[in-house]
């Protein structure tokens, strides 16, 4: 007979790979999903998980769906629900719920169960083709933050409350629903009784009765609960009747319906609550403030890196005093909080919760451990507010009731700004033993005008003045707000203390940061950096500002002035995938994670942007470039030729004569301009009798290469040439002015070429990390030497241009099609012939190859990365590549000792491995191919001893080891992992391991 066992077994899913049943689940779980074991009803029957992230819940004939669903829905923690009842299997969206039918949205039935079979979940197929039905639109911590953001609107705009009173207001509401779900009795003006959202409404209706209902809380809970200074005339009936229609879900305002009714707060996460203040201080006062949204995936990787492995290294401490100094919502205090008292209850297992002696064991906690520093006094009473909800959340209804907050303002949680010195927070907190500093610093740019300086920028004056003697002297680049509480928190470490800091990524590359950057690597001991730079699109994609906001997590460690050189850093770069993208699951690859020592970020400032997307064989590539050739720049400066922008029009300053411009062809940047060719037009001529910067007119005279500030869509320089006329053209246009008509085609067709590409996206400051565009200095900082071919190429595909923007006029031709095949093989002939000039081993070829075909496209989303990253097909000719670097590496030696080299190829839909055995005999080397199931190359790896497969090879995105007379490789089966430039780095680990293995031997 069917049952939820038999689609475990038809889906693939047991124990080896990620299933449990729920009994063993929740001896474990103390996390989110433990609220849905509250009571039997909620209980599945079992979960399977990724990692530690619960992925498929499992019911069979549930009692109450419509209560299930909501709860499901209210958790926000899993996507796939499958019910099985009556016989009959269906699968639901734990992220969707249907308020009309009080239901989960369905993904399918029986027909659609093969979409969730293991390896189409752990692949990603899955996720591709229920992206859309998946979206964060529809979960409950955007419908949360929307429903505010709007009652929140409409409170200010409508109401006349101030930004505080609204804050306030929502806050005591959101507190007074969290007592109700959480049955909770509340005695005003009555008996102490279980409220329903109906009371709360009938107290709402009376403005005298609201006041008297607010002032009772705070004298009951006390604390700093929403504090609002003279209610009676901040508050009014149009606010509390906007509140009731929040409540009862109505319908808000452009056609919003309030989800308040369905919202349960004994169940939806405190972060979440949290995370609204994002909406409080809204879109102006971010822009003003700098304060990024922080999402709660990287609270969660911070507080997994810090204070949860505090306890596991340190399982006998107690405590982990944490300083957020940049608090915001309190978002990461209320993780550490609740990190701390789950240590505490797993140290005291018979102490009683509802005893008075628990209630003060957890202020005491919170006393001791938990401290916030803000500007923002709005945001400090939501930081405290969240803090107080944790407190209750280990607490029963019954215990609540007597249960009263601690006053946290003042002693832990400071209204200030972090650089002003002089604050009495200073005196409070020097005096507190840090384990961590963490939190999400503004990211602000640009400080006071004039004299008139930011607290920050005069602590940096003032820390300048106090080193000016030392060898090295406090540096920010831009008046970068993120950069000074980088060395700020320095002043609040002991040898001890770590710091995890959000920062922008632009910290570690931007061309005028490298005095900031030096400073920082020589005083401070760098741990690790957790690069986001590649998944920028999604990181912030919740937050008010539309920018792409590119990030990295820093840990690091104040050396007291020790020396760092010696100091071992880990760096990791989360590339894209399906997994991040819709659940925000780090995915870390091997090839994605470096280990380095610091001295090396000190001397090569430029490495950090090639472990981002690149690894060690790219850096020596790119060292050998550095360091063997001339630049484009310092060629033309032995040249006497001249480099400048263009015209700048506008400015502060006072123009100046630019007459003389006046009659010459004007090209403009977009319109005129594209790779190996300009459209001068002699009927479009310049204009302007006056420039800020008119620049020197021999500038304009031809020949002049041109080349663009922007880069193509595949990282390729966008330059052509001007051969014959003079042109004016704008500063986003920079020339090279020469007499040296081979120098120009020659950059030309290098920075038009794929090795620019390349070199851009693994070295230049913004292509990859914030915009795709490159800076003079760095596009001509790329290397140079005289090539004649290359230079013929370039004159070829500049005449091709030519005839193709010719026939392109005409209305009617068959021309264009063919010349466009031209154009295309005449810029593949350029592109090998730039890596020929440069002289390119097999190895750098590869790097070059795998950049084109995997890195760039899959960075913009290009539908030929899909393509190129598609499955291989048995006996694949593609694999050959891999395996002849392997090859090239051993047959040789081994058939010199009289053995043979032997590869065999084990093939399955989702799988690849490949076996390199020796063997007696001098056979002619040979590759086999053996056709497998999934299934039986997952037990043979569990054979060879490894248990977590999921982890190793979906995560990993290997397995690897030795036997007695061979070694092994096993991978997913897609292209990106099996080529060329992944088996150079494969060999030199297989290679590495065969040397230590060796050395211990001896």
């Amino acid at each position: 007979m069917p049952s939820v066992r038999s689609i475990h077994q038809q889906l693939g899913y047991d124990i080896s790979n990620g299933l449990f049943n729920s009994d063993d689940v929740i001896l474990q779980n103390e996390g989110k999903l433990s609220k849905l074991f509250s009571k039997d009803f909620l209980k599945p029957n079992s979960i399977f998980y990724i990692g530690d992230r619960p992925f498929v819940l499992f019911y069979e004939n549930p009692d109450d769906k419509s209560e299930l669903f909501k709860a499901i829905w209210n958790i926000n923690e899993v996507p796939v629900i499958i019910i099985f009842e009556n016989n009959t299997t269906t699968i639901y969206n734990g992220f969707e719920y249907l308020k009309e039918t009080k239901s989960l949205s369905v993904l399918g039935g029986e027909n659609e169960l093969s979409d969730f079979e293991y390896f189409k979940i752990v692949t990603g197929q899955t996720w591709e083709k229920y992206e859309l039905s998946l979206s964060y639109k529809k979960r409950v911590d955007f419908k949360l933050l929307e429903n505010i953001k709007v009652a929140r609107s409409i409170l200010i705009n409508k109401c006349g409350l101030s930004n505080y009173s609204a804050n306030a207001l929502l806050g005591k509401t959101i507190f007074t629903r969290y007592l109700i779900d959480r049955q909770v009795r509340i005695g005003f003006n009555s008996e102490p009784k279980v409220w329903t959202t109906e009371d709360y409404c009938n107290v709402l209706n009376d403005f005298d009765h609201t006041l008297n209902f607010f002032s009772h809380l705070e004298q009951k809970f006390k604390g700093n609960l929403f504090e609002i200074d003279d209610p009676a005339q901040n508050l009014n009936q149009n606010a509390l009747n906007v509140v009731i229609d929040l409540l009862n879900g109505v319908e808000l305002i452009n056609y919003q319906t309030s989800m308040f009714d369905v919202y349960d707060f004994s169940i939806i996460p405190v972060e979440f609550i949290s995370n609204v203040y994002e909406m409080f201080i809204g879109e102006k006062e971010q822009a003003i403030n700098g304060s990024y949204y922080t999402p709660l995936f990287l609270v969660d990787y911070i507080n997994s890196q810090t204070v949860k492995k505090f306890f596991e290294l340190s399982p006998k401490s107690t405590s982990c005093a944490v300083l957020d100094p940049a608090c915001g919502s309190g978002i990461f205090l209320v993780e550490t909080l609740r990190v701390i008292i789950e240590k505490y209850n797993l140290d005291n297992p018979s102490q009683s919760r509802g005893s008075t002696k628990y209630r003060n064991g957890l202020v005491q906690l919170t006393k001791t451990n938990i401290f916030g520093i803000d500007k923002d006094e709005s945001a400090l009473s939501v930081a405290i507010f969240s803090i107080y909800l944790t407190l209750l959340d280990y607490q029963s209804p019954r215990d609540i009731e007597n249960f009263e907050f601690p006053a946290l303002l003042g002693s832990n949680f400071f209204a200030g700004d972090f650089f002003m010195v002089s604050n009495s927070f200073n005196e409070i907190l020097s005096k507190i033993k840090f384990n961590f500093i963490i939190g999400n610093p503004p990211w602000k740019r640009g400080g006071g005008k004039g004299k008139n300086l930011e607290p920050y920028e005069l602590y940096i004056k003032n820390r300048k003045t106090f080193e000016s003697k030392t060898e090295t002297i406090a540096a920010i680049s831009n008046k970068e707000i993120a950069q000074a509480f980088l060395l700020r928190a320095g002043d609040f470490c002991n040898s001890e203390t770590i710091v995890s800091f959000i920062v922008t990524s632009k910290t570690l590359y931007n061309l005028n940061a490298k005095d900031f950057r030096k400073y920082f690597f020589k005083n401070f001991f760098i741990d690790r950096i957790f690069e986001l730079s590649p998944v920028r699109r999604e990181v912030f994609d919740k937050s008010n500002d539309p920018a792409i906001a590119p990030a990295a997590v820093i840990f690091y460690r104040y050396a007291h002035l020790k020396s760092t050189d010696e100091n071992l850093v880990e760096h990791f770069s989360i590339k894209p995938n399906r997994f991040f993208s819709l659940f925000k699951l780090f995915l870390i690859q091997r090839n994605d994670v470096k280990s380095l020592k610091q001295s090396l970020l000190l001397e090569y400032d430029w490495i950090l942007k090639v472990l981002l997307y690149g690894n060690f064989n790219d850096f020596y590539f790119i060292k050998r470039l550095k360091e063997y050739y001339t630049t484009i720049s310092e060629y033309a400066l032995l040249k006497d030729c001249l480099i400048g922008q263009g015209v700048i029009l506008n400015g502060n300053r006072k123009l100046q004569d630019a007459s003389y411009l006046i009659g010459k062809r004007f090209v403009r940047t977009k319109e005129d301009v594209e790779a190996f060719n300009i459209d001068v037009d002699d009927n479009r001529l310049w204009t302007e009798p006056l420039a800020l910067y008119p620049r020197d007119r021999k500038l304009f005279n031809p020949p002049q290469l041109l080349i663009t500030a922007g880069i193509s869509t595949m990282f390729r320089g966008v330059s052509a040439i001007n051969y014959e006329k003079e042109i004016v053209f704008k500063s986003s246009l920079t020339a090279i002015q020469s007499s040296d008509i081979n120098f120009l085609e020659t950059a030309c067709g290098f920075l038009n070429s794929s090795l620019f590409s390349y070199y851009a996206l693994i070295t230049t400051s913004s292509a990859g990390v914030e915009r795709e565009e490159t800076h003079d200095k760095e596009k001509l900082g790329f290397p140079f030497k005289t090539d004649i071919a290359v230079a013929s190429i370039v004159k070829e595909i500049h005449q091709i241009k030519t005839n193709l923007r010719e026939v392109s006029k005409k209305i009617m031709s068959n021309e264009k099609d063919d010349i466009q095949i031209q154009l295309r093989n005449k810029i593949s002939e350029l592109d090998v012939e730039v890596l020929n000039c440069f002289g390119l081993d097999e190895t750098e070829e590869s790097l070059v190859d795998y950049a084109i075909q995997f890195s760039i496209p899959s960075l913009v989303k290009s539908n030929s990365s899909k393509l190129l990253n598609g499955d291989l097909k048995f006996n694949d000719p593609y694999l050959g590549q891999y395996i002849k670097a392997f090859t090239d590496k051993f047959v040789e030696s081994f058939l010199s000792v009289g053995k043979n080299f032997m590869v065999e190829v084990w093939y399955s839909k989702h799988l690849i491995g490949i076996f390199f055995k020796i063997q007696e005999g001098k056979k002619l080397n040979e590759t086999k191919w053996v056709n497998k199931y999934d299934s039986d190359i997952i037990k043979s790896l569990i054979g060879l001893g490894h248990e977590k497969i999921t982890d190793l090879i979906f995560m990993q995105k290997d397995v690897r080891g030795f036997e007695e007379d061979s070694f092994y490789i096993f991978k997913p089966n897609e292209k990106k992992v099996w080529h060329k430039a992944m088996a150079y780095l494969d060999l030199n680990d297989f290679l590495d391991a065969i040397l230590k293995a060796g050395g211990q031997e001896e």
